[in-house]
């Protein structure tokens, strides 16, 4: 175990480095290396050339400090001791133009090469590291700054397929935003991510991209659990790749103080940073909005459509973020930043995947609304310039720029979902999809899975057969029971509820948030204490025929299209699988183990391909129970 990376060498795009990196094929013919694929790129870094940006810190500055007066401040990576190379996403890496035989080659040839490569041991040439100041709304309250703590900025290519794409190395080490944390991530963590930055990807929803994973022998101390018992972790590098990591919160740097934390960004006393970043992102993003009356209007409008595009795909594919602060909301519409996210299982719209979440505030079911909120606050930190423009927006339209965009992509997606004609109209798409949630929420049926299995009625599958099938996959009273724990006792919550009654104000220290939902979590033990399993299979059976005999039916029969369209339609948008925690879960044991082989699978899997996802953990219906909050 290496106690600390600072003495691993490391040579940023010296001559050294090239030489040293210089590969060869079995035949004797030369390989270019991974270094040397990625310095052939056409490096164009504008988000340090064009924007306020801090070169070097204030004489006497501590290395973390609030930065003021500028978007992004310098940063190098700490090594790490003998990076591994876990995988890496052909796919993505090809959005940058990267040769991908010559790729494949040059990690075959020397895969250690590779690793050192993309842990940040070696920094390509044409490469400018920094790391991005932003602030940001954590759990409805404004923070002040926050920025890149673990994550660096390596520069913009373009040229690639995709155009310009920006680079970052995630877990690179401490910046000046790192504050008290080191600046590492784990393999736990990056494995999480990495894995599903490409599965979103995959399923059609827009995301940011994670090209590498690479862990290490330095060791960094995480409580995994908050329990109070820490333990030495492996410290991991992602890379990952996106046309920009700018976020709302970016534009909250120059935000004035706060009347409820007494927060204010770093360069409120320097509002023109204000003004050069949303040049930069209009021309740099948004050039069709160049020439408009309002372009910071229009920007705004466009930013919230975009975003209500966006969450309306993660509820159709049973996303939940789990930290949807400002900080985490992309310019452009993109999934970013994986922390505690999770997919649906037993459905359930309070799901909550975030365990510091007390307040239930990132519930599945309450994304739209939250997402809308975060566009409403992009808005309030750019009315400086909106006054400028003479533009009066308000709260009411920009929620209805989100939810309009927001509505149009839910009933285009679910028109798909349930196999309905292009001409079925939105409201009746909208009424199809009610019915079914109804019975979704009644009975804590396996999201994913039903989906998928509905394609097969009347395809060798009858009513009774299939209602069975999707019964056998729902929430059980002992499932139900255990997601229900919460932190206030059994024996106690009778106390609370006298309280309550009685003597509400001896109840004022918890948050009320919190209080409804421990209360909320104790409703659901004792119900599903009054259940049986027998009984429940056979509710959960008489639903499901209910619903498959009358309103599903009746949606075939008037809406939808002939029945091997149907089926292919629905096919094509139902994933047969998602990444279950027990399929990361395998994948991080394994990882932790030394064997890559799962993660390397799980990066180029056909989420839609049952036989691809037959073997993956987690595919027979043994799924974990929904969380109660």
């Amino acid at each position: 175990m290496a106690a600390s990376a600072d003495t691993v060498p490391t040579s940023p795009g010296t001559s050294a480095a090239k030489a040293s990196n210089k590969l060869a094929n079995g035949d004797g013919s030369e390989v270019p290396s991974v270094l040397e694929l990625l310095e052939s790129l056409q490096w164009e870094n504008s988000c340090v050339t064009s924007l306020p940006y801090e070169a070097e810190p204030p004489p006497g500055a501590p290395a973390q400090r609030e930065v003021v007066g500028a978007c992004f401040a310098a940063a190098a990576p700490t090594p790490v001791a003998s990076p591994r190379l876990v995988a890496y996403s052909r796919s993505a890496l090809a959005l940058l133009g990267i040769d991908q035989d010559a790729l494949a080659a040059s990690v075959a040839t020397n895969r250690d090469d590779a690793a050192a490569v993309f842990a940040g041991n070696v920094v390509p040439a044409g490469a400018s590291p920094a790391a991005h100041c932003y602030c940001g709304f954590q759990f409805g309250y404004f923070s002040g700054q926050l920025g890149d703590g673990a994550t660096m900025y390596l520069g913009e290519t373009v040229g690639g397929p995709a155009g310009r794409m920006e680079i970052q190395y995630k877990g690179a080490g401490k910046t000046p935003f790192s504050r008290t944390a080191d600046g590492r991530k784990v393999l736990r963590s990056s494995l999480r991510e990495f894995i599903a930055s490409e599965a979103m990807a995959a399923l059609g929803i827009p995301t940011t991209r994670a090209g590498s994973l690479v862990v290490s022998d330095t060791y960094v101390v995480r409580d995994v659990f908050y329990d109070g018992n820490p333990a030495m972790e492996p410290a991991a590098v992602i890379t990952r790749l996106a046309p920009s990591f700018l976020r709302f919160g970016s534009f909250e740097i120059c935000r004035s103080e706060d009347e409820v934390t007494g927060r204010a960004g770093p360069s409120a006393s320097a509002p023109h940073v204000l003004g050069d970043l949303t040049r930069f992102v209009i021309d740099q993003y948004y050039p069709h909005l160049a020439g408009v009356e309002r372009p910071v209007e229009a920007l705004v409008l466009d930013v919230a459509a975009r975003t209500g595009r966006l969450v309306a795909g993660w509820q159709t594919v049973g996303f939940c973020h789990g930290v949807l602060n400002t900080d985490n909301m992309s310019i452009l519409g993109l999934t970013i930043d994986y922390g505690p996210y999770g997919f649906l299982e037993h459905y359930n719209a309070q799901y909550v995947c975030n365990g510091s979440d007390d307040g239930a505030r990132y519930t599945y079911g309450a994304q739209p609304e939250i997402c809308a909120w975060n566009c409403c606050r992009l808005a309030e930190s750019l009315r400086p310039l909106l006054d400028d423009e003479g533009a009066s927006m308000s709260e009411e339209e920009v929620r209805n720029a989100f939810f309009a965009a927001y509505d149009d992509e839910y009933v285009a997606r679910m028109r798909e979902k349930l196999g309905l004609r292009p001409d079925v109209e939105p409201h009746e798409v909208r009424a199809y999809a009610k019915s079914l949630f109804e019975v979704f929420d009644a009975t804590g049926a396996d999201f994913t899975s039903t989906f998928r299995l509905l394609a097969s009625l009347h395809a060798g599958c009858n009513e009774t057969e299939l209602a069975a099938r999707i019964a056998s996959r729902c929430v059980t009273p002992a499932q139900l029971e255990a997601a229900a724990q919460g932190r206030i006792s059994d024996e106690k919550i009778a106390a609370v509820r006298q309280l309550l009654a009685t003597a509400p104000h001896m109840l004022a220290h918890i948050p009320p948030r919190v209080l409804q939902g421990e209360l909320r979590k104790a409703e659901v033990r004792e119900r599903a204490r009054a259940l049986s399993a027998y009984q429940k299979v056979a509710d959960d059976t008489a639903a499901w025929q209910s619903y498959l005999t009358g309103p599903y039916a009746a949606m075939v029969a008037e809406a939808g299209s002939d029945e091997p369209t149907r089926a292919a339609q629905m096919a094509a948008a139902n994933p047969a699988q998602v990444p279950r925690n027990a399929i990361l879960q395998a994948a991080i044991d394994a990882a932790e183990s030394g064997d890559f082989a799962l993660v390397d699978a799980l990066v180029d899997v056909d989420w839609f391909d049952d036989d691809a996802v037959a073997g993956l953990a987690g595919a027979d219906g043994a799924v974990e129970p929904m969380v109660v909050t």
